[in-house]
């Protein structure tokens, strides 16, 4: 299994980081992006393009809201100038 960060860019934007593969390091990451307002998810895929999908699936069955389902889900982090590359 692989450990995603989700969580919201200061302009509200969705962001997931990931993959990681210990949930520890999982929050670490969220912590330290994410100011601790964030979610992990566990899924059972490294492939981010993947994991996107299942996330938005998750989403959907969790909240039922299809427009927050199908938001657009970054992977970077605009507004500290990092980019993901793991």
């Amino acid at each position: 299994m692989w450990y995603y960060t989700v969580g919201q860019s200061r302009d509200g934007r969705t962001i997931m980081i990931g993959p990681e593969a210990s949930k520890e390091k999982a929050y670490e990451r969220g912590f330290h992006f994410f100011d601790g307002i964030f979610e992990v998810y566990e899924l059972p895929t490294r492939d981010r393009a993947r994991a996107t999908q299942m996330l938005k699936a998750k989403l959907l069955e969790q909240t039922g809201d299809l427009t927050q389902a199908l938001r657009p889900i970054r992977h970077t982090i605009e507004n500290r100038g990092t980019r993901n590359t793991k």
